[in-house]
């Protein structure tokens, strides 16, 4: 768990705050938020994620294929040691058991051709999920031997998935690995560790270490073993809360109906939005509108003055109405005159319409625009 401090931040008694509220909320996700609808939105995530996963491209690919080759190979091989190593020990046992002092004989030290061989398809087991986050060539490779092993589908999609809930496993992490009996607590800042005692014998950078105070970590301790009254008022009053169920995860992404895919390929146009009358992006109101009905790529008259009126004097026909009044919207209207007409309902033709119609630039000969 990583936080960005400032300056003040720096500082020991924030430092402590920061402490006591990551333990009280992880207390909270102990005792309250283990559930199995979180623990189902966090799999739906996770496979959306997988499915509209980014295409790498070619220079990003063949680097992360670079490093996940070598790391898979260093995986294979700690693999191979701990197998060897465990068979050692049997044996040792066996031999122990038994009374024998054949053991050189029957168990060498290096890697025979039948141990390693014997070991390779284990490797493979476990090599293909590890490696499938961050390499390409290997990545394919243990794919092609994890097919022996695991169904087509879930190949591919393995690393990406979370399978069955099992709240007393996660309890038990939290209550083991989380808690604050087993946190080591790094603070980097270039200041501060310019004069630590120790080096770091690769970079030569100087740190120091010491142990967290027995009080700061009493303190974390009792918030991560309050009972549940406590952390509710505990959460109310720093105001914390987990979050709520998410609605945005699959219903929008799922497949679309046959029925609507049948239907947006019959009608591949867009479908005009309809405003009411008054509304702001109504465009019936300015010229063109049915105070003043002329069709799309007719000659427009200047926006100063309409009909020679002075400016914002109303038009004609329509006593009382303003320029710009908004007015009624019909699909009707969108369909007549050409495309490329449109643009000319507000701004009017410049040096000529495609359609053949000609026009005085906007604000011309009827006063400023």
């Amino acid at each position: 768990i990583r936080f960005l401090l400032t300056e003040k931040g720096l500082k020991d008694e924030s430092i402590a705050y920061i402490g006591e509220m990551l333990f009280l909320y992880l207390r909270a996700i102990r005792m309250l938020g283990v559930e199995e609808w979180r623990y189902a939105e966090m799999a739906a995530i996770r496979r959306q994620q997988f499915r509209f996963a980014d295409m790498a491209d070619a220079y990003d690919l063949s680097q992360a294929a670079a490093e996940g080759k070598q790391q898979e190979q260093q995986q294979q091989q700690r693999v191979l040691q701990q197998q060897l190593q465990q068979q050692l020990r049997e044996q040792l046992a066996a031999a122990a058991s038994v009374g024998t002092t054949t053991l050189q004989q029957r168990c060498p030290s290096g890697s025979s051709s039948s141990s390693s061989s014997s070991l390779s398809p284990f490797a493979c087991l476990l090599s293909p999920f590890a490696a499938a986050g961050f390499a390409a060539a290997g990545f394919a490779a243990a794919s092609a031997a994890a097919l022996q092993y695991y169904p087509v589908k879930e190949v591919l999609a393995g690393p990406s998935n979370l399978y069955l809930f099992n709240k007393e496993l996660i309890v038990s992490l939290i209550d083991h690995y989380l808690g604050p009996h087993n946190l080591r607590l790094f603070l980097l800042h270039k200041q501060q560790g310019r004069g630590g005692p120790l080096v770091e014998p690769r970079y030569q950078i100087r740190y120091s270490r010491e142990p967290l105070g027995a009080p700061l970590l009493a303190r974390w301790g009792a918030l991560f073993s309050l009972s549940k009254g406590p952390l509710l008022a505990a959460l109310q009053q720093h105001g914390l809360s987990l979050p709520g169920p998410n609605p945005y995860l699959l219903p929008l992404l799922q497949q679309q109906p046959v029925e609507q895919q049948q239907q947006q390929q019959q009608n591949p146009h867009p479908t005009r939005l309809l405003f009411p009358p008054g509304h702001l992006c109504n465009p019936s109101g300015h010229l063109g509108g049915p105070s003043h009905r002329r069709p799309l790529g007719a000659p427009q008259e200047p926006l100063g003055a309409p009909h020679g009126g002075s400016l914002g004097a109303p038009l004609e026909g329509a006593p009382g109405e303003p320029l710009g009044a908004p007015g009624e919207a019909t699909a009707a209207e969108a369909s007549e005159g050409p495309l490329g007409a449109l643009g000319e309902t507000l701004w009017g033709p410049r040096g000529g319409a495609p359609g053949g119609s000609s026009g005085a630039p906007r604000g011309a000969a009827g006063g400023p625009q």
